[in-house]
């Protein structure tokens, strides 16, 4: 009877969970919470190729402290060993890229103010310097990914900085020396940061990371010397020169020559990069050719449409001439090759910039009335288009392409040629004349790598043309049934037809009581 009341009293049994929750209920939330955490860290500090391209990657920091947010380890995008996939571009190198259309927009009204010599040869500068700046930050995000607030600092700063150099391009480099100077060095800072965490949070590349931030650093002091105001123009020229090229070449080389150290990239993603950098020097030859088009005259007319023609058959040569296949890229083949591929684009993007700049000129000077076109936009449009002929057909050649045809290249070659020697066969010429022979130009080479066979796009999606179209007559059947078998069997007479999955049979609608509409267009 004491038992029987005792149990009445305490209400039913509980199990031994629910009891050991209410007796301890920190210690079982804590345990929870600990669980919790345990499975995100797992889940973001993996290396697995699946959880990197987990689009909803930053969703699993939000049960996490703050100070987890704030500073989380940067995972690998690819490593040693496993099949290269594809890797989508990131918001951040899509909003980065933006910044560099108005810098070229800027760099291409600096030139064309500047045209002479010294006005080139600056914006030569200037340009190389931009360059090393976005292959500096592609290097490290077509390796890491990241997703904490550290990240997205630093991002935001770097960004800001390269923005502040887009307005130094407007000045001559006696001006604006030693703000570029200044700017060079905050970006370094950022990069020494972003490649201290790598270091510090990721096991796999913490020899990379070293060997990053003593490159890097070795580059701030030189930035950090160019900003003193005894040092002159010249000797800032070199300093930044050495800080770009041979102090970067530098620690990449020692870094590729320990295997401790050396960390693949994706190529598929590292190619689409350069791609999209090409695009934007193209979109600002487009934005040249259609600024302040609004005359009437034919002149004008045959300007915009060849010069569009030119730009457009530029784009064709360039992505034309890189290969479908990652085995095939120079990225893929050797250092050596790579390190070619990259720095051509420097060389490459500077002529398209140059191509703008010359259609703008040329538009100038049929505002003028001029019966020829000056020597100087002459020769800028002129040889601007022979430097990127020639860098196409030099990252061409770091590809690692099966078939290499000798007349073809010699007849590219002939080509090139005539555009460099049109100067001195035609000295004074018509402004629109030259619009119309170059595109002419580009055209025939563009026939020539169409009718080549060297490039050939594979499509995946080719055998959906010889699949079967659907029938003209649609069949509808009304079945009086309401059983599943002979619903099925309404639509499958023969046993041997294999039925379709679930989410592929046909919709059955259920019209005045028992009866089902088949809609085979659904199939």
């Amino acid at each position: 009877v004491n038992i029987a009341t005792e149990m009445e009293s305490s209400g039913p049994p509980r199990r031994p969970e629910e009891k050991k929750s209410e007796l301890a209920p920190d210690v079982a939330s804590t345990t929870k919470k600990t669980r919790v955490d345990r499975q995100a860290s797992a889940t973001i500090g993996t290396t697995s190729r699946e959880e990197v391209k987990d689009k909803d990657a930053r969703e699993h920091l939000v049960n996490k402290p703050l100070l987890d947010r704030l500073w989380q380890a940067p995972v690998l995008r690819q490593v040693w060993g496993v099949e290269q996939e594809s890797e989508k571009i990131d918001w951040f190198e899509l909003f980065y890229d933006l910044i560099y259309v108005a810098l070229a927009i800027n760099l291409s009204n600096f030139l064309a103010s500047n045209s002479n010599g010294e006005g080139i040869a600056t914006a030569v500068i200037y340009f190389a310097m931009l360059f090393f700046a976005w292959n500096s930050l592609t290097i490290f995000v077509s390796r890491f990914h990241q997703v904490d607030m550290f990240a997205t600092i630093m991002q935001f700063i770097y960004s800001a900085v390269v923005v502040s150099m887009a307005i130094y391009v407007l000045e001559p480099i006696r001006d604006s020396a030693h703000k570029f100077s200044f700017a060079f060095l905050v970006s370094r800072g950022c990069l020494v940061a972003m490649y201290g965490q790598v270091a510090l949070l990721v096991p796999r590349a913490r020899v990379f990371g070293k060997i990053a931030v003593i490159g890097n650093t070795m580059s701030a002091i030189l930035f950090a010397i160019a900003t003193i105001d005894a040092v002159p123009t010249g000797a800032t020229i070199i300093l930044w020169l050495l800080a770009a090229y041979p102090v970067e070449l530098g620690w990449m080389t020692v870094m590729y020559t320990r295997p401790e150290a050396s960390l693949p990239i994706n190529v598929e993603h590292m190619s689409e990069r350069y791609g999209l950098f090409v695009m934007l020097m193209l979109g600002e030859s487009v934005i040249a050719i259609v600024t302040d088009a609004t005359k009437t005259r034919s002149q004008d007319w045959v300007i915009i449409f060849c010069g569009f023609l030119l730009v457009y058959t530029n784009k064709l040569l360039y992505f034309e001439s890189q290969p479908h296949q990652p085995e095939q890229h120079a990225l893929r083949q050797a250092t050596w090759r790579g390190r070619i591929y990259q720095y051509t684009h420097m060389v490459l993007g500077m002529s398209l910039v140059g191509i703008g700049t010359g259609i703008k000129l040329l538009k100038k000077d049929v505002d003028y009335s001029k019966h020829h076109a000056t020597p100087t936009t002459y020769r800028l449009l002129t040889y601007s288009l022979v430097v990127f002929h020639v860098s196409n057909n030099i990252i061409r050649l770091t590809h690692k392409f099966k078939n290499r045809s000798l007349l073809i290249w010699a007849t590219r070659l002939v080509f090139i040629v005539i555009i460099g020697l049109f100067p001195v066969m035609a000295p004074e010429i018509e402004p629109w004349v030259l619009p119309v022979a170059y595109a002419l130009f580009n055209l025939c080479l563009t026939l020539i790598d169409a009718g080549s066979g060297v490039v050939k796009v594979p499509d995946k999606k080719q055998t959906y043309n010889e699949d079967r179209l659907p029938p003209k007559n649609i069949k509808i059947e009304i079945v009086k049934s309401t059983r599943k078998e002979d619903l099925e069997d309404a639509y499958f007479p023969s046993k041997t037809q294999v039925p379709l999955s679930p989410h592929r049979r046909p919709q059955m609608k259920r019209l005045r009581g028992q009866k089902y509409l088949f809609d085979t267009c659904n199939l």
